[in-house]
């Protein structure tokens, strides 16, 4: 019982997963708990009267017995020490890609049908398209301060802007991840800074063409490991441009890695499917690349060029290592004769083979950042369903070649078959200005609540990785339970879920501290236990054993008003890789999170514990509240901001050594 009562009170994870690990002896110490207090007597009566079992009982006079004690439960602030800065883990796609370690290897003869360029990644074969990875990290740059000034439709960048006020304003001191940048208004003024947050990405580009010149490389589909080799025209020679040739190629020509137009999808914006090939790449900079090289990138638009009855995106980009970059952050950067001269030479470059001129969707305009960002990442979705095997790439010489590594989504689809999603659904919405469950807040005009959202999310993980993939998991309490199941029979009638039915307990009167009395509404006199009970709940009505029974290891945990908290495969796959039982991404504090929970350092044990409100001396309340000193375990405040989502991931079994598995993501973490 001392082990037991020690394990809780310090809230350690390691700890708790032992107790998760031995269910069995989690029930002999609730079961057979040797505590007696003859002040519990009433409580014990009520809970039985209720049908309430034995481990539910003997768990809440373990509760009831810190509330009365004197300081038992009170973690004072003497007795902690604030966590150590966890480890940040930017945004690496797989692992760590280091673009220092490639090399380009050419073979066969300069100039012939055989020569090629093969890629190498620490003396490892990798293929371009496929095994560099298309997000290359955030956009860290800082743009140079400077003004722009307005030519009718054109925007130019000038020394000064003609007929603007004097503007006075300080740099503002941005959050880590943000960084200031100047705004400008509609006539071309520049006006103050603001904090540009999060930072945007960069992509891997691959050069084919570099500006200036006439060779039509490209990376070759068919080839083993896709090399980059030169195209041949129908009569079997090296193509080359034909179109002004004295000048080449407008722009440093190429495309981003692991995309890919699916010519079975048409686009709404073409009408057409794409051209079957990486998504197409027009890098803007003065300074030409190098035929091979691998570069980072910043979208700034895109072309929607038609060619015959195929989608051939022509995505702007710029080159982010460039110090001329600085001054190119969107197509308004690029003047307008530039962005003509582009479009003109595409539109007619075929004619010089006798062919007719290329036409462009969407009255030719060049479309904004966002909308070329969403269709790098459409091709990106793309290239991830031929990699799964769910699309197949083929062409008039055969089919696409592709590596035999273990894929990424098959690797991902097996964890989340093994995985339930748990959503912690039974609060009310009392603070919200709710009489029922906090999950049935209405978001928007429209009437949709967090629970419909939470479904969306659990039904999108579905359609990616089948219907029976990922098993969901609501833990009510008797006061949300019958307007939860109401709701999703309206609204959701097709939509699979099972409950998890929190424990019932009676509420204490605090001056009295015997049980709480309410004639006139009997059901006030009950609460449910909170979060916490998750556990005893899990154990004590046999759902841990059906679920490890049906073969599931891992579940996902996260309140029903946190609505950034979803089951991210990436996590999923470095948790499973790992040898620990629990894992938890946790945030910095904000002012909004005074009240909250927050993670701290047992002086004694050198362990992680979360000290509650109900566990603070009102001494300490001051400490409690500083939120910089003391790091946040949850944060729904502001849940669509990055590094300020909060989940937890349990495993459900003893866990195996495993050899890491070759493609982890490493995403937005703090890992302790």
């Amino acid at each position: 019982g001392d082990v037991y009562k020690r394990q809780v009170s310090t809230q350690s994870t390691g700890r708790l997963l032992d107790v998760m690990h031995h269910r069995s002896l989690l029930l002999l110490v609730a079961l057979h708990g040797t505590w007696a207090s003859s002040s519990f007597d009433p409580f014990q009566r009520k809970m039985e009267a209720r049908g309430a079992s034995e481990a539910s009982i003997r768990s809440f006079q373990h509760s009831y017995e810190s509330l009365i004690s004197s300081s038992d439960s009170l973690i004072r602030e003497d007795d902690i020490r604030p966590t150590p800065e966890f480890q940040r883990m930017p945004y690496r796609p797989r692992r760590e890609f280091d673009l220092a370690n490639v090399t380009l290897n050419p073979a066969g003869e300069a100039g012939s049908k055989q020569w090629q360029l093969l890629y190498t990644y620490n003396g490892r074969m990798i293929s371009p398209w496929h095994d560099i990875p298309l997000i290359a990290g955030l956009d860290k740059t800082e743009p140079r301060v400077r003004h722009r000034c307005v030519n009718g439709d054109t925007r130019a960048l000038c020394q000064s802007p003609p007929k603007c006020p004097q503007i006075k304003c300080g740099v503002p001191e941005c959050e880590p991840g943000s960084v200031p940048v100047h705004t400008w208004s509609r006539d071309g003024c520049r006006e103050c800074f603001v904090c540009r947050h999060p930072l945007p990405k960069t992509y891997h580009f691959v050069c084919e063409i570099p500006r200036h010149t006439t060779a039509k490389m490209e990376i070759n589909k068919a080839d083993e490991f896709n090399p980059v080799k030169q195209d041949l025209t129908k009569s079997g020679e090296l193509r080359h441009y034909k179109y002004k040739p004295e000048h080449g190629s407008v722009v440093n020509y190429g495309a981003l890695t692991q995309t890919w137009e699916d010519p079975d999808v048409k686009h709404p914006a073409t009408g057409v499917g794409g051209d079957n090939d990486p998504i197409d790449v027009l890098q803007v900079n003065t300074r030409p690349c190098k035929m091979g090289q691998v570069m980072k990138v910043r979208i700034l638009g895109t072309l929607a060029l038609v060619d015959g009855d195929e989608t051939d995106w022509k995505v702007f980009v710029a080159d982010v290592d460039d110090r001329e970059s600085d001054d190119i952050w969107s197509m308004q950067d690029i003047p307008g004769s530039r962005v003509g001269e582009i479009r003109d030479w595409f539109r007619l470059y075929k004619t010089a083979e006798g062919k007719g001129e290329n036409r462009f969707a969407m009255d030719g305009r060049v479309a904004g950042q966002k909308f070329a960002t969403d269709v790098v990442m459409e091709t990106h979705q793309a290239w991830w369903r031929l990699r799964s095997g769910k699309a197949r790439c083929e062409f008039s010489g055969g089919e696409c070649w592709q590596s035999e590594a273990p894929s990424i989504h098959q690797h991902h689809s097996s964890l989340i078959h093994k995985t339930v999603m748990v959503k912690l659904n039974g609060g009310l919405g009392t603070s919200m200005g709710l009489d029922g469950p906090k999950s049935l807040l209405e978001m928007d005009s429209h009437g949709t609540t967090f629970l419909d959202l939470i479904v969306g999310q659990v039904e999108a993980v579905r359609a990616q990785y089948g219907e029976d993939s990922l098993k969901f998991l609501l833990m009510n309490s008797f006061a949300t339970s019958d307007a939860t199941k109401e709701y999703l029979l309206a609204n959701h009638n097709s939509f699979v879920w099972d409950e998890l039915m929190q424990n019932e307990v009676p509420k204490v009167d605090a001056a009295t501290k015997q049980p709480a009395e309410w004639p006139l509404n009997p059901e006030m006199e009950w609460c449910p236990p909170g979060h916490g009970d998750l556990y005893m709940a899990l154990a004590a009505n046999g759902k841990l054993d059906q679920l490890l029974a049906d073969g599931y290891e891992y579940m996902f945990v996260s309140n029903s008003d946190n609505l950034g908290a979803v089951m991210d495969p990436g996590i999923l796959s470095r948790f499973a890789d790992s040898e620990h039982g629990f894992m938890m991404e946790v945030c910095n504090r904000t002012a909004m999170d005074k009240k909250g929970g927050h993670l701290a350092v047992d002086a004694a044990t050198n362990k992680l514990l979360l000290r509650e409100v109900a566990q603070c001396h009102t001494k300490d309340m001051p400490y409690f509240e500083n939120y910089v000193k003391h790091l946040s375990l949850i944060h729904i405040s502001e849940p669509t901001r990055l590094l300020s989502i909060s989940y937890a991931v349990f495993c459900l079994k003893k866990k195996k050594k495993t050899r890491p598995h070759e493609y982890d993501h490493t995403l937005f973490c703090n890992y302790n």
